[in-house]
């Protein structure tokens, strides 16, 4: 995808009072906006928006209205740090499943050809890293990722183990007297999920399909009183006006229309963040969505010879923000932002592009 449609600031503010499935007028959007603006203004950011594919226009001069497209509905601007400072009330929420969501992210590009080329040179210098390492320095980097990923995986659930206390966990089975069963099962499942990452992806044998997320599922979840399977009640979103769909059929429909989204991507990266965010959002299973998102992402990443994601240098809350401005507006751009910073981060940082190889 090009890099030409950037958007300014103001236009990108024109685009937040857009609504999913929504006609809207100038008329409209002028009386909206806080920040005074001309007619003559809103029109040429309208006109500018509607060349970029962000919004369609239809109708002529006065009765003209303008419709969001799915292009502009996931390349909404939001700016972490200062989505929560918003009302609710004024964020314009999309509080229901987009049932055309995953349509939208299998017929859309991801990426921008700027961004697939900071990607590209990353995977690059991580291929670059691993050429004379030995297969001592793979297994102890391996082993200092599968740490680290445990280690921030569970900490972005709210799991209260340090780095070091979930080293020790890891390495010598010592668990630490202050911190719950629970929180030392979530640590050690992630490991577990991960060998078993690891073993199909020596192969190459990794498949991804509904059994596939349900066994990934499963370790993630094994002694953590977790119903296995896919969900068949209701659930909220912590801290989100968003409400995930509530009845098993509709959510195993949903489940194989992101799976064939996901499968039909030709491009890893894409594949990746779209597994992340798509069950993420879907939430198809009672708890442990986002552990097992990030699990298969990386698996996939592995088998492709490419870098998985430790999250090592992530900030918490700037996840939980941009995961959120994907389920309430289903923008991708935040948390697409993150997932680049990341990328990098764990190509440049972890010497294991062939460590899923021996």
């Amino acid at each position: 995808m090009s890099d030409k449609n950037t958007l300014t600031d103001r236009q990108s503010n024109i685009l937040s009072y857009f609504k999913w499935g929504e006609k809207t007028t100038s008329g409209l959007i002028i009386n909206a906006i806080k920040t005074p603006i001309s007619i003559a203004t809103l029109k040429r950011d309208l006109a500018i928006l509607c060349e970029q594919n962000y919004i369609i226009k239809s109708g002529l001069r006065k009765s003209s209205e303008y419709t969001l497209t799915g292009y502009g509905l996931i390349r909404k601007h939001f700016n972490l740090g200062s989505y929560y400072l918003i009302p609710e009330t004024d964020r314009n929420i999309i509080t229901q499943f987009n049932q055309e969501l995953f349509t939208i992210l299998k017929n859309e590009p991801i990426f921008t050809d700027k961004e697939l080329l900071k990607l590209e040179q990353a995977t690059n210098e991580y291929k670059q890293n691993a050429i004379n390492a030995s297969d001592v320095i793979y297994k102890k980097e391996l082993e200092r990722f599968v740490i680290e990923f445990s280690w921030k995986s569970s900490q972005i659930e709210g799991n209260a183990y340090t780095l070091l206390e979930t080293e020790m966990l890891i390495k010598e089975g010592l668990k630490k007297n202050n911190r719950s069963d629970s929180e030392n099962t979530m640590i050690l499942n992630h490991k577990k999920a991960y060998e078993f990452l690891l073993s199909q992806t020596k192969n190459e044998s990794l498949v991804l399909n509904r059994s596939t997320l349900e066994k990934i599922h499963s370790l993630v979840v094994n002694k953590l009183g977790v119903s296995i399977g896919l969900r068949k009640a209701s659930i909220g979103i912590s801290g989100s006006l968003y409400r995930p769909l509530s009845i098993t059929s509709q959510i195993k429909e949903q489940l194989d229309n992101l799976i064939d989204c996901i499968n039909s991507k030709t491009n890893i990266y894409e594949k990746a963040l779209i597994t992340i965010l798509g069950e993420s959002y879907l939430q198809p299973f009672e708890d442990g969505n986002k552990r097992t998102a990030r699990v298969v992402a990386n698996g996939l990443l592995l088998q492709a010879g490419y870098a998985p994601l430790s999250y090592r240098s992530i900030n918490e809350q700037g996840y939980k923000e941009a995961c959120s401005i994907f389920y309430e507006q289903n923008s991708i751009e935040p948390f697409k932002n993150l997932f680049i910073e990341q990328y990098i981060f764990t190509a440049n940082n972890y010497n294991i592009a062939k460590a899923n190889n021996n």
